[in-house]
């Protein structure tokens, strides 16, 4: 059983299943291989870079490189997450708040961002590009 305080808690019940898959899963299966994560080229990441919106929860990401690295930031998670590309549309996230996680780009079919979701345990959290000065009015 796991219980979670909602109050004062910005990444809620995240944290209990951020707990279940990151270390009761592995130690009880043994299953999580190391991840070998490709070369990172920056440039190569730019077309992510950008604010993204959680239209249900009216939450924000953004997504952005901060010397030479690949950075998200939310109000889920305390501080800013490091992004490691494990394949073109896939990462895996550390965040000191509730520690690994997953994060899928979905590319439309002209090739453009259009969404961004977070993979954390069990759930799964949709971010749209946000776009002009207007989004989610």
């Amino acid at each position: 059983m796991i219980t979670s305080k909602v109050g004062d808690n910005n990444a809620g019940d995240f944290r209990a299943y951020s707990a279940i898959e990151n270390y009761i899963l592995p130690a009880v299966l043994r299953t999580d291989p190391a991840i070998k994560t490709p070369p990172f080229k920056v440039e190569n990441y730019r077309k992510i870079t950008g604010k993204y919106r959680w239209a249900k929860a009216k939450l924000n990401l953004e997504i952005f490189i901060d010397k030479g690295k690949l950075f998200g930031e939310t109000i889920l998670f305390d501080g800013k997450f490091e992004l490691f590309p494990v394949k073109g549309d896939r990462f895996m996230c550390v965040s000191k708040d509730i520690g690994k996680f997953w994060l899928d780009i979905i590319e439309a079919s002209n090739g453009n961002i259009e969404e961004i979701k977070l993979t954390i345990g069990f759930s799964n959290i949709s971010f749209k590009r946000k776009r002009g000065l207007f989004f989610g009015v």
